[in-house]
Formats: C-alpha cells, sequence, structure tokens
C-alpha cells in the first residue's frame, strides 16, 4: 500500500510539472535547461541565459476576497447600514467611500492604469472596489519585484494603510492587528 501512495504522488507530481511546462511553452516562457537541446528550442532561437517569468502561474496565498472584505470591515464596518457606509467621509473629510479612500489612491491608480477616476466616485461601491483593487495590485507587485517575498495580508493591508511602503512604517502595525482579525 506504501508504494501505492508514492505513486499516486509521483502522478500528481507530474501533471502539474506538465501542466506548468505546458502553459510556459505556450506563452515562450520555458525553461532553458529543459529545452535547450531541443531542436524546437534550436529553431526559435530562444534565448536561454533568461530566466522566465513565470509568477503568473504560481498560485498564490493571498486571496484578494479576503483583503477587500478586511479592509471594509476595518474601515467602515462599524458602520452597519450599507448606504452610509458607502457615503461614508474620514479623515477631516479626506477618505471618503466604504474603503475610506484618498485622492493620493486615485491619482496613483489613475497613473498607472490610464483610468480618470474622481475622488467623488469613491462612495459608489464599485468603483472603490475597483480603486481598491488597482491600488493594492499594483504597489504589491512592486513590493514582489523589490524584496523577492510573496504578499501577505499583512503587507497588503500595511500598504493599505500607509501607502506604497506602509509595510515598513511601524505605525501601520497597530492598523494591521486591527484589521486581521476580518479575514475569517
Amino acid at each position: 500500500m506504501h508504494d501505492e501512495v508514492q505513486f499516486k504522488t509521483h502522478n500528481k507530481f507530474d501533471e502539474l510539472c506538465e501542466s506548468m511546462l505546458g502553459k510556459l511553452a505556450a506563452t515562450g516562457l520555458v525553461a532553458g535547461s529543459l529545452f535547450a537541446g531541443t531542436p524546437a528550442a534550436r529553431a526559435a532561437g530562444t534565448d536561454y541565459n533568461k530566466v522566465p517569468d513565470i509568477s503568473q502561474f504560481m498560485p498564490s496565498a493571498v486571496d484578494f476576497k479576503k483583503v477587500i472584505h478586511m479592509i471594509g470591515q476595518q474601515e467602515t464596518g462599524h458602520i452597519k447600514d450599507t448606504a452610509k457606509r458607502n457615503r461614508s467621509v474620514g479623515d477631516h473629510g479626506d477618505a471618503i467611500g466604504k474603503y475610506q479612500i484618498h485622492s493620493e489612491v486615485i491619482t496613483d491608480v489613475n497613473n498607472h492604469y490610464g483610468t480618470h477616476y474622481k475622488h467623488a466616485e469613491m462612495f459608489d461601491p464599485v468603483k472603490s472596489e475597483d480603486v481598491l483593487k488597482k491600488y493594492l495590485e499594483y504597489w504589491g507587485n512592486e513590493y514582489k519585484q523589490h524584496t523577492g517575498q510573496e504578499l501577505t495580508y499583512q503587507v497588503l493591508a500595511r500598504i493599505w494603510n500607509g501607502g506604497p511602503k506602509g509595510y515598513k512604517k511601524p505605525a501601520t502595525n497597530k492598523y494591521w492587528l486591527d484589521a486581521k482579525q476580518y479575514l475569517n
């Protein structure tokens, strides 16, 4: 029985490898040592000295639905009426909507994604969620590129609270400690 379990595990591993290699080959992102000597590789003239970016094929440990829920609860979860929550204003008028979005966030998203959001539109729950996602997507990817580390709920919460480098700021620790209770 023990040998059978090992065999099944080996088959699952083989399936995963074949699946990833197929995806890489389909996009032209192939690992050089695996394909360098093949006739197809030589014919394609692929540069195998470059390490391909395969992060798009790797599963993420962060569920963005949970991140969105966590931030919404942390920012305005104390307001039970949904309409009032979406029309919420904080930080002396600087932060608005369910996610308490500042104008600097809008500027960042518009600059990086070519969108044309206005700060006043952040009362709209669909638009404000899109801005939240785009902001965290952009700065989360920057974090991954600069640190070489995967995203965590803590990093994203601290970026939301403290800006692009918020994960480094001691002041955002309290935000994270309060927000993480909403991950369940």
